[in-house]
């Protein structure tokens, strides 16, 4: 599949719910169209203020390398809400939103903490603080799904954080 045959079924297919399993079966397949990709850092670079090498770091933490998570070696899980903002930043310059220019900044301030030390979950909770790319994230389904609320009770466990489910999508 090319970069130009995208995997449909984000907002413009009509997936408001990052939950459903709708959502959740294109966050899979899409993070593995992402790590096929061969442009999509180059593109985005052009369509933001970062450089070509902060967003292919960027790039490699979220989808392709192993992290230790809480003494387990894994990827981080697939993300809607993540995967769409790589959509966005790539493919779709003109709807990018204030969430997707944050989860850049939340991801290449989280692995400078991890590289000072920091465990992985400790380096989100402090990043969370100054970018909270979760929080602006829900802010944007929630107003997409009409005020819902999304699985209010639900937990989910993304990068091997157990997170809420609003605010699973960080890592």
């Amino acid at each position: 599949m090319q970069e130009s045959d995208l995997i449909s079924g984000g907002i413009k297919g009509a997936i408001t719910d990052p939950y459903s399993e709708e959502g959740l079966t294109h966050a899979r397949l899409y993070y593995e169209e992402i790590r096929k990709f061969s442009t999509d850092c180059e593109k985005i670079a052009s369509n933001t203020e970062f450089s070509y090498d902060q967003i292919l770091m960027v790039k490699n933490y979220l989808f392709i390398h192993i992290h230790n998570l809480d003494g387990e070696l894994k990827q981080f899980d697939p993300c809607f809400e993540i995967a769409e903002s790589w959509r966005r930043l790539a493919f779709d310059k003109k709807n990018i939103q204030l969430h997707d220019i944050l989860l850049i900044r939340h991801e290449l301030k989280e692995m400078e903490l991890v590289s000072k030390g920091y465990s992985q979950s400790e380096a989100h909770t402090i990043t969370a603080s100054l970018y909270n790319y979760a929080q602006a994230s829900e802010e944007f389904y929630l107003k997409l799904m009409d005020g819902e609320k999304i699985h209010p009770d639900s937990h989910i466990n993304s990068g091997g954080i157990q997170h809420s489910i609003h605010s699973c999508c960080t890592h």
